[in-house]
């Protein structure tokens, strides 16, 4: 009997929202046939108690199949040879990245200084300050502009996703600059702060995201989200959403050599049958 304690337990972690789709295929059955029933009742169409069993162990063996689902279904993650142009990049900002606070991020030219490091002065040329002035920085917000010089011509969303509002903050005021001096098309908003180590706090933001995003317009061909700010928790979180929306890619700034932008796409395919 151990494989019905082993069948409970993993029932239990069933979400709720999962099991409201298995009620709704079970209802959608019986009422179905009821309906039949009352509605042409010449048909000679009426309810029998097998249906009802039928209906019964079709719902158990789909609550089956989906607790089994990784033996028939396998996730995947392709690297992509090149990254697709978006309108819209999600992206992730820590306080690690923030600017100085004292800072003045309102207008060109902009100087990072940097305790015991070489200042940085930005000239408001996107190309420029990614390619000349950053090229050997330590600051890890250079990543961020990478991420957005990759979709510079397409974009038309950029949204900052921030563990705390003075790091977004201060960013939307940079691309806000680079927007009126020409580098960027738009500028930028900001979500709710989260916190990064928060998984589901993380997924939750990304989706509201995604769905304010649909309901101006957009479709998951058009966004893109940015991984490499923050830590490891909001990085997972962020590819396994993207799971739950087909056409979503990840991206991802390598923070050595050329700094190269990587995009991947998580998919879901039937193993190969081996004979």
């Amino acid at each position: 009997m151990a494989w019905l304690g082993h069948l409970y337990a993993n029932i239990r972690h069933i979400r709720p929202g999962v099991w409201c789709n298995f009620l709704l295929v079970f209802v959608i059955a019986v009422s179905g046939n009821v309906a039949a029933a009352f509605l042409f009742p010449d048909s000679g169409h009426t309810l029998f108690l097998p249906f009802l069993a039928a209906a019964a162990v079709f719902f158990v063996m789909t609550v089956i199949l989906y607790l089994n689902a990784g033996r028939f279904f396998i996730r995947s993650l392709r690297s992509l040879s090149a990254v697709p142009s978006r309108k819209v990049l999600i992206v992730f900002v820590s306080e690690q990245q923030a600017l100085a606070s004292d800072a003045c991020v309102s207008r060109f030219p902009v100087t990072l200084t940097f305790p015991g490091r070489d200042d940085r002065t930005l000239s408001g040329d996107l190309e420029c300050d990614v390619e000349e002035v950053l090229r050997d920085s330590r600051w890890s917000g250079q990543q961020m502009l990478r991420a957005i010089r990759t979709h510079r011509d397409t974009l038309e969303r950029i949204i900052l996703v921030g563990s705390q509002a003075s790091a977004t903050d201060a960013f939307v005021s940079l691309l806000t600059a680079y927007k009126e001096k020409g580098g960027l098309r738009y500028g930028a908003r900001t979500s709710v702060p989260v916190d990064f180590e928060d998984f589901d706090a993380v997924s939750n933001v990304l989706r509201g995201e995604i769905g304010r995003l649909r309901k101006e317009g957009y479709v998951d061909a058009d966004i893109v989200i940015d991984i490499t700010g923050g830590q490891k928790p909001n990085s997972i979180a962020a590819a396994a959403v993207t799971l739950e929306y087909g056409d979503i890619l990840f991206q991802y700034v390598k923070t050595g050599g050329d700094h190269t932008v990587v995009a991947y796409d998580i998919g879901i395919h039937v193993p190969a049958q081996h004979s």
